[in-house]
């Protein structure tokens, strides 16, 4: 581990040389990420706002547990994936992970490759930079109606800007061009020209892009809107967004070359922790977070295609349109920091941030902190037994004397008391390092916070508090590296032991007395 040095990022002094944290990469002001055959495109922003491309070599790896042949390295230490070959074209990377499954080899690797990429070189998004010093396009259209067919048809598409510190709105409607065909060329020509880093919007993933991409084919155009002119792909596959153990969203990821997509459906749902939104439409979200603009335009959007017609409804359309691309924008700002700062962190994509679960970031960090020393890597502990978690009931009734007590950082606090890491897994004990770090930086932040009423502490300590509450999660999911049943189970047990010494304490009752109360109560 490097020692520590420090790199001013505004008024603030953060350590970005930390390779456990950080990855080995120092790489400042990296947007996007995009691998070729055998090289991959580091998108940097520059100061002015512009954007310059850094090429570097890059070779495709796999690991396994054992030497099966031709030219595989040995790692140093004694985990369970001791051997790396590396391929220099992405057909050899798939012919080779195909032939290992054929053989039933045990082996490991990243097939995201951009993933795979930012794990072996330490590689992360966004070090040296603010949210807002990221350009960000939000876009919304009206359409008549919901259903991909030859009678699709977008009437308009709004558009919110905001780069260098400037807000640009632009409104493309029909009625302004001879054909469809004719404004979604001038849309894309425009948002070529405009260059934003990330594309914001709500319900992008299952509606706006899918639609877009209908109509744009259907015009006989080609979706260009990635930067160097490449085209918008879809997976071929469908994709799950979970929202809870009982729900989830199908979706197919999109990919749009040097540029980021956040979806602020997703990203209100990853941000609702306590559940408290009524429905996760975007109306309803900004006028229960009290965000609703005192003046903003409602239609019925059933019947858009009807009241298109109208010529004063039309217009009324056209506001309706540009306000929902306000209040993407609004509900950017309020839930993404978090998100944007922990990746400074994490090997993923922006866009994999907000789509892809805490435990498997946490888990991806791991595994860079010991590829990056060219270090042995574990396996998935696959067996998972039931893990007991933690208390929850309440004694029914009218009380009126209340007392909250609020057990800081429970989980991780266990971590640091016990110095909990896996010592077969972890030889190196990075995840007891890596909840001390987020843990430190935390409560340090949010002192600050405090002190400041600066909202960049606020928003630097909820990323932290991502990472802290991540490590748990990471120790109980199956088919991680670096989960560990045991280590899950210790967490919670000496939870419950806290929470039972609190209860004796203030009641003189324990645990089991209050529980067994309980159960009177509700039978």
């Amino acid at each position: 581990m490097m020692l520590p040095k420090k790199k001013v990022l505004g008024l603030v002094e953060v350590n970005m040389s930390n390779e456990l944290i950080f990855g080995k990469d120092t790489t400042q002001n990296i947007v996007s990420v995009e691998i070729e055959d055998n090289h991959a495109k580091l998108f940097i922003q520059t100061n002015s706002g512009g954007i310059q491309i850094k090429t570097i070599p890059y070779k495709y790896w796999l690991l396994s547990d054992r030497n099966y042949g031709g030219t595989m390295t040995r790692l140093q230490g004694e985990c369970h994936y001791k051997y790396m070959v590396e391929l220099d074209t992405r057909q050899k990377y798939m012919d080779a992970r195909w032939e290992s499954k054929k053989r039933n080899y045990d082996m490991y690797s990243i097939y995201d490759p951009k993933e795979s990429f930012m794990v072996r070189h330490g590689v992360t998004y966004f070090k040296g930079l603010k949210l807002e010093d990221v350009s960000i396009l939000s876009v919304d259209i009206e359409t008549n109606g919901v259903t991909l067919n030859s009678k699709s048809k977008i009437y308009t598409i709004a558009n919110a800007l905001r780069h260098n510190g400037f807000l640009e709105k632009k409104l493309f409607s029909i009625d302004d061009y001879e054909t469809e065909k004719d404004m979604l060329a001038d849309w894309m020509a425009w948002l070529n020209k405009a260059d934003p880093t990330i594309l914001v919007g709500h319900n992008l993933y299952i509606f706006d892009l899918p639609y877009l991409a209908h109509c744009i084919e259907k015009a006989g155009l080609d979706f260009n809107i990635g930067r160097e002119n490449k085209s918008v792909t879809f997976n071929s596959f469908s994709s799950e967004f979970r929202k809870d153990g009982s729900q989830t969203y199908e979706y197919k990821k999109c990919q749009i070359y040097g540029r980021e997509v956040v979806d602020t459906f997703f990203l209100s749902v990853k941000y609702d922790i306590g559940r408290e939104f009524v429905s996760y439409g975007l109306k309803q979200i900004v006028k229960q977070l009290g965000l609703e603009k005192p003046d903003r335009t409602f239609i019925d959007a059933s019947k858009i295609a009807e009241l298109w017609e109208d010529l004063e409804m039309r217009k009324k359309i056209k506001d309706y349109n540009m306000d929902d691309v306000d209040d993407a924008i609004k509900l950017y700002d309020l839930m993404a920091p978090a998100f944007f700062y922990f990746t400074q962190s994490v090997p993923k994509s922006f866009q994999e941030i907000i789509g892809s679960a805490t435990g498997s970031q946490i888990n991806s960090m791991l595994v860079r902190s010991y590829l990056q020393q060219n270090h042995s890597v574990a396996a998935t502990t696959r067996e998972i037994q039931h893990i007991k978690g933690g208390i929850s009931f309440a004694v029914p009734g009218i009380y009126k004397n209340l007392v909250k007590i609020d057990l800081k950082s429970a989980y991780p606090s266990q971590i640091l008391r016990f110095k909990l890491y896996d010592k077969q897994k972890d030889p190196k004990g990075y995840l007891y390092e890596m909840t001390k770090y987020f843990t430190e930086q935390r409560l340090t932040n949010k002192n600050k916070a405090k002190e400041t009423n600066s909202k960049y502490f606020k928003d630097i300590e909820q990323s932290q508090k991502i990472g802290i509450n991540s490590i748990y999660g990471t120790l109980g999911a199956p088919g991680l590296n670096y989960n560990s049943p045991e280590l899950a189970q210790k967490i919670t047990e000496e939870t419950r032991l806290v929470i039972n010494q609190a209860l004796v304490w203030a009641s003189g009752k324990n645990v089991d007395y209050w529980m067994n109360l309980f159960k009177e109560k509700t039978e």
